[in-house]
């Protein structure tokens, strides 16, 4: 189940924030900036329950950040075996004295 979810869970069976840190491995300052954040969606529960785990997390933590590929990138990967090797190559040789 969703960390999210479990925390939203978690919240109405009564469990604090310092609680559901325990449980689901989360910060206690994160556990509150969902619960805040939720609460300002101002939807219920059952509501957000019904949502799927991508939905429930883009209503909570926001859209996710555009990826961005720059042109350096695609210049950089093509040459990323060619590194490889010749690192490669240098570890063999150094291991040779």
């Amino acid at each position: 189940m969703n960390k999210i979810k479990q925390i939203l869970r978690g919240h109405f069976e009564g469990h604090g924030s310092k609680q559901l840190s325990k449980m689901t491995g989360v910060s206690r300052n994160t556990v509150k900036s969902y619960l805040r954040r939720f609460q300002e969606t101002g939807m219920r529960f059952d509501e957000v329950n019904q949502l799927s785990e991508q939905a429930l997390a883009e209503l909570i933590l926001g859209p996710p950040a555009p990826v961005l590929q720059s042109d350096r990138l695609e210049v950089l990967l093509p040459m990323l075996p060619g590194f490889v090797k010749e690192l490669r190559g240098q570890a063999e040789s150094d291991d040779a004295f």
